[in-house]
């Protein structure tokens, strides 16, 4: 155990749920990897901002983001913001489809059909998420692809140094 293919990598993951935190440090024990595995517990863009405090010229070559999806955006645009993303990183972003609801957020005004079982609130959420997909399709700093998967995975990469 302990043995690492990437020596040098180094894992960070934001984890809101208390119980989720304390498997996880459970398990990153067991593995021996606690030099390589960093759990930062609390809520994301709060842990987000920590990082950034904690060491300004962070850099990571990959982000996976499966988070609150109201915040997306904000997720983004921070990591953006702060350079979090190394030049040719990649972020991954998770539901970007949101149920399918995404790219129908505009008719909302009607009721989404009871069969579906889709709470009327989603709405507010895809539609955020469709801001998010749109500010990222129309940031010159990114190539995005959208595979629609599941309920749709994004994969941004971070093409120019700006």
């Amino acid at each position: 155990m302990g043995s690492c293919l990437l020596p040098d990598a180094k894992l960070t993951t934001l984890e809101m749920d208390t119980q989720c935190v304390k498997v996880a440090r459970e398990y990153i024990e067991m593995a021996q990897l606690q030099d390589k595995v960093f759990v930062k517990e609390g809520l994301a863009l709060n842990s987000l901002g920590a990082l950034v405090k904690e060491s300004p010229s962070l850099k990571y070559d990959f982000i996976f983001l499966d988070a609150d999806k109201g915040n997306y955006k904000n997720y983004y645009e921070l990591i953006m913001k702060h350079d979090l993303l190394s030049d040719h990183g990649v972020l991954v972003t998770d539901n970007t489809l949101f149920f399918g609801l995404v790219h129908r957020h505009v008719g909302f005004e009607k009721e989404i059909d009871p069969q579906y079982g889709i709470p009327k609130n989603r709405k507010e959420e895809a539609a955020k998420v469709h801001d998010f997909n749109e500010c990222v399709f129309n940031d010159p700093r990114v190539e995005v692809l959208m595979l629609p998967l599941f309920d749709g995975v994004s994969i941004i990469y971070k093409s120019k140094s700006f």
